[in-house]
């Protein structure tokens, strides 16, 4: 007769495993002992993955032979915790206009890396494959967890909102288990790609004189921010050689006189708003001078003036024609 026992080596605990072992034996004639293994039954009490080194079968003699094999049990975990989802920051920061492909970065500069973990699965066992579900069209997640730009010309400036906050979610590719939802915002950084822009500025007229006088306050507007959106002005070109004529504010804008004007000259001033990227605009200023104020006594030509008057003159004749002079108008 042959029996079933385990080894002195079969390291299984009864809190691991509960094994039960079926056995009928029958006799040849050309064998006096023989054994037909029905069932061995194995019930899984703990999830670990075990290597059994087991004697199978014994005679019962004084011989005792026996055989061995080795049995590998692996447990698979039951599926009774969803995934966790986690990102080293919460926040993010791209360039606008990155290419598809550029990594997210957190504030320190690091890309932002999404992470999953699953209680159902120890240190050594077999990892299962996730993908990720994100309610936005603009970014991916790559094989290595990297948050990913996914859409050319992403822009910051207005109207375009400059900030993007969607929910993320990791679903395991071969069952319906996902993680809870986890929100990430990511902020585009403001990169120099508008050049500042100049209203139309309408036809000034400005009296004639050599004191300082001022023609027009010139403001540009710029959609990018900060350092990127600071405007200085200059004067490109004055019509009428006018150069010296006229100045502006590098700062403020302000368009003034400088120089003595005649009254009936016209001007035509090219103004330049440029900001520190060397981006730049240009307006058109039509300048007019029109006569200045009346500051001066009007002067008659002659001190006593002579008239002869016909005896039929009749009302409202000329009698005589008087020039006085103001300045050098008549």
């Amino acid at each position: 007769m042959l029996k079933t026992e385990p080894d002195d080596d079969f390291s299984v605990s009864r809190d691991d495993f509960s094994v039960s072992q079926v056995f009928t034996s029958r006799s040849k004639p050309d064998d006096n002992l023989g054994v037909t293994i029905l069932a061995c039954r194995v019930t899984i009490l703990a999830c670990r993955v075990k290597l059994l080194t087991a004697r199978v079968a014994q005679e019962i003699s004084e011989a005792k032979r026996s055989t061995t094999a080795k049995l590998f049990i692996t447990v698979k975990p039951v599926d009774a915790n969803p995934p966790e989802i986690s990102v080293s920051s919460p926040e993010g920061y791209a360039n606008e206009n990155s290419p598809i492909g550029e990594k997210v970065l957190d504030s320190d500069g690091n890309p932002l890396v999404i992470t999953v973990t699953d209680k159902d699965f120890g240190p050594t066992d077999p990892k299962p494959s996730y993908v990720f579900e994100l309610t936005t069209p603009f970014f991916i997640i790559d094989k290595n967890g990297h948050l990913l730009v996914n859409e050319n010309n992403l822009d910051r400036d207005p109207p375009n909102p400059g900030r993007f906050k969607f929910q993320v979610v990791a679903r395991e590719k071969s069952g319906a288990a996902a993680s809870a939802p986890m929100s990430v915002t990511v902020h585009l950084n403001d990169v120099n790609d508008n050049a500042p822009m100049l209203p139309i500025v309408a036809p000034v007229a400005v009296p004639a004189g050599d004191v300082r006088r001022k023609v027009a306050a010139i403001k540009a507007t710029d959609n990018d921010e900060g350092d990127n959106a600071i405007v200085t002005y200059s004067i490109y070109h004055v019509s009428n050689n006018g150069n010296n004529k006229f100045t502006i504010n590098p700062i403020t804008g302000l368009l003034e006189t400088v120089g003595k004007l005649n009254a009936g000259d016209q001007y035509s001033l090219t103004v330049q708003a440029t900001d520190k990227g060397g981006l730049y605009s240009q307006a058109i200023v039509e300048v007019t001078i029109s006569p200045g104020p009346n500051t001066q006594s009007p002067i008659f030509e002659q001190s006593v003036y002579d008239i002869e008057v016909s005896e039929g003159a009749t009302i409202n004749s000329t009698v005589a024609t008087i020039t006085v002079r103001v300045g050098k108008y008549i």
